[in-house]
């Protein structure tokens, strides 16, 4: 491909440069949600122009633009239809309208400003180019943004409560962000020669590495596989050049051998840096590389990596993982502090000496939130030391140091299991310890000694007093520093003693008082409660949260200022069960594509089986997985969304259009084989996710690519007439 093309005029290079810098703008800004606002400043300009420069062609450039997309128009006028014919306005389907009317404007005036080979060729070497810039931006601020540099939104306020949950809170989904950067690697593989200059291939090796490190740091399932598949087959290519010299790959002086070596070196460093290295070691790393904050950065990589984990093992916890790789016993922001406190260093006070040196202390005091418990007149405060992920069997260690002041008046503080694993009987042992109140004013060390079984064992730190309803008129503080636990060889005896103060009740009726109070006080609201404290306080932790999700569409945020989505629920009448039993590999997505074909086969009459029931199916599909009447959930598939909206007819047609986009595709393919090869990539993240033909716009724009490309190749070359009348 060459960038320069003497024979077409420099008006005509800047008019299509100008239309892929929208073009890119409006597909990438999944990963740039910013890029929303110059999208639509460039794109309303751009469209004025075209119309006023080539307004002569404007009827010729329709008719003929009819008779080539007439597959596009076909599917674009059964989404309308779909749409009306639905019981109600949803605004995710508006916003598919809206991408697919913005999608088919930029490709008319793609046949009004671009009518020959010439202009197709430069075009092509252009987009192609443009894409590897916009590739190493998009992965160089998704580096930034992981480790903190420069975030696009700040979580760090909630990052104590995301720890202690079972799963991740709710985000927006950032696989199809990847796409950029898998166009990069594709591209540059395909500049990258053999009989580059060592300079030139250092720059290259640089970018791949950027790129490399953007996707397996990105945290998508789908991302990682599609990476390593393409490293496979360029392991599998290599291979089969030591025994045969003449193959493609060394017809096309393609050298992957080098990218191989810096992805398994990329590969193991990171393991090594983040399962082998100490946290001070981490936390150092993290702060030459520029990270504006620590917990942030740790979070951010220990969430990535949870889900690549639970794909593998389902029962691991986030809290896990994060404990690996992020937990610093030395700092209380590194999630186990996880109330309202006061970050203190140095610290002092007597026998402060026994405490390692470095940590921080995590300061409790009358700005503390009680958790009151009427039925014993106590009010507590705690926070979570440490989470243990234990086996039947297994005997655990744990401790922590502790600072009552000579002016506190609490009735005691202390460390211990929480009181759900109590009741439970998950363990046994010396499951807590107390603060000696008699010895004020000096640093003691608390430990707790226990066997366990299966599960997970919190262990908080606390204190509370008597007869109070809040701590606001509480006097002096509590200060605790470096909880850590370990765990113990199965032969060594436990201590026989269970407890100390925290539990000194005989009448063990106070916890089921407890628990009474907490599940009728909890077991109504939304979201997942995790039970805290020592004395079994139900906390919420976020499973879902309205404000990490960041949503780049400009067109769904303005029209939803605008336009009220309606909330009644339309119930479906069958009964539909589904098989909970499903893939791993594939979660609950199995789950949603046998709910869409239940829904065809139990639910729909035969007009809706043959021309569809629109999309009606959203709200039931929010109900049945969500659990909420007024949210929108899909199949994740595009052939079954399209066949539950528009039918068998429907998806037939969509099926004869991916037939076309195959057949153009493989047509063309030596002359736009980059095209073809993001084409395969886009299209398998939308297998996963994709809800219509144009959904999400990247797969939508490589989908009517193809068509374009034909369009122009059966056309005669006007151009040079055009630059003449010019």
């Amino acid at each position: 491909m060459k960038l320069l093309h003497s024979d077409i005029t420099e008006k005509y290079k800047v008019e299509i440069c100008f239309i892929n810098l929208i073009i890119l703008i409006y597909l990438f800004r999944s990963a740039i949600p910013l890029l929303k606002f110059p999208f639509l400043a460039l794109y309303f300009c751009f469209v004025i122009y075209s119309l006023i420069t080539y307004h002569k062609r404007i009827l010729s450039t329709l008719n003929e633009f009819v008779r080539t997309y007439y597959l596009i128009l076909i599917l674009a006028v059964i989404l309308i239809i779909s749409i009306l014919i639905s019981n109600k306005l949803y605004l995710t389907i508006f916003k598919d309208a809206v991408n697919m009317i913005i999608l088919i404007s930029v490709f008319f005036i793609l046949n009004l400003v671009l009518t020959g080979r010439k202009g197709l060729s430069f075009f092509v070497s252009n987009l192609v180019y443009l894409i590897v810039i916009f590739a190493v931006g998009i992965a160089l601020l998704e580096l930034l943004n992981l480790l903190a540099v420069f975030p696009y939104f700040d979580i760090s306020h909630n990052i104590k409560n995301i720890v202690n949950s079972k799963s991740l809170p709710e985000e927006v989904d950032y696989n199809f962000a990847l796409l950029p950067i898998f166009f990069g690697i594709i591209s540059i593989l395909i500049l990258l020669r053999k009989k580059d200059l060592r300079l030139q291939k250092v720059f290259y090796h640089l970018i791949l590495g950027i790129f490399s490190l953007g996707i397996i740091l990105s945290g998508s399932r789908r991302g990682l596989i599609l990476f390593l598949l393409l490293i496979a087959i360029l392991i599998i290519a290599k291979s089969i050049s030591l025994f045969r010299t003449n193959n493609l790959f060394d017809k096309k002086g393609l050298n992957s051998g080098p990218f191989i070596f810096l992805v398994a070196g990329i590969i193991s460093l990171m393991s090594l840096f983040l399962f082998k290295t100490s946290f001070e070691f981490k936390t150092k790393t993290l702060k030459n590389l520029g990270s504006k904050n620590i917990v942030l950065a740790k979070y951010n990589i220990a969430k990535n990596v949870y889900r690549y984990s639970s794909a593998i093992n389902r029962n691991i916890s986030f809290s896990e993982i994060f404990w690996i790789i992020a937990f610093d016993p030395r700092d209380p922001d590194s999630g186990w502090g996880d109330r309202i406190h006061k970050t203190v260093f140095p610290l002092t006070g007597e026998n402060v000496e026994i405490v390692p040196q470095n940590a921080k202390g995590y300061l409790m005091d009358s700005t503390c939130i009680g958790s009151y418990y009427s039925s014993i007149d106590l009010c507590e405060s705690y926070t979570m030391g440490v989470d243990i992920k234990v086996n039947e069997g297994d005997k655990c260690k744990a401790s922590v140091y502790c600072y009552v002041s000579d002016s506190a008046d609490i009735n005691s503080a202390g460390y211990g299991v929480g009181s759900l694993c109590i009741s439970q009987q998950m363990v046994s042992g010396k499951i807590s310890s107390s603060y000696n109140l008699e010895k004020k004013g000096i640093w003691q060390k608390l430990e707790v000694e226990f066997s366990c079984k299966k599960g997970e064992v919190p262990i908080y730190l606390s204190f509370w007093k008597k007869g109070v309803k809040d701590f606001s008129k509480l006097n002096g503080y509590v200060i605790f520093a470096y909880p850590v636990y370990k765990k113990i060889d199965k032969k060594e005896k436990l201590l026989s003693y269970t407890s100390e103060k925290f539990h000194h009740y005989k009448d063990k009726t106070w916890i089921k008082d407890l628990d009474d109070i907490v599940l009728r006080k909890y077991s109504s609201g939304s979201g997942k409660y995790n039970y805290t404290g020592l004395f079994n306080f139900g906390m919420l932790t976020l499973t879902s949260s309205e404000s990490l999700q960041v949503d780049g569409d400009p067109i769904r945020e303005s029209v939803a200022k605008l336009i009220s989505e309606d909330t009644t629920y339309f119930p479906y009448k069958s009964k539909i069960s589904l098989d909970t039993i499903s893939s791993q590999f594939l979660g609950d997505r199995a789950l949603r594509w046998e709910f869409a074909l239940k829904i065809v086969a139990h639910e729909y009459n035969w007009k809706q089986k043959l021309f569809g029931g629109g999309f009606n199916f959203l709200n039931w599909y929010g109900y049945y997985f969500l659990k909420d009447k007024t949210k929108s959930d899909w199949p994740h598939n595009p052939f079954l969304s399209i066949l539950l909206y528009s039918g068998i007819i429907g998806l037939i047609i969509y099926c004869f259009f991916i037939y076309k986009i195959f057949q153009y595709y493989i047509l063309y393919r030596r002359e736009y084989p980059l095209f073809f090869i993001f084409f395969l990539i886009t299209f398998f993240f939308t297998f996963f996710s994709g809800g219509s033909p144009f959904d999400p716009p990247i797969m939508g724009f490589f989908s009517i690519l193809p068509f374009f490309i034909h369009s122009i190749h059966n056309k005669t070359d006007p151009e040079l007439i055009q630059f003449t009348n010019k």
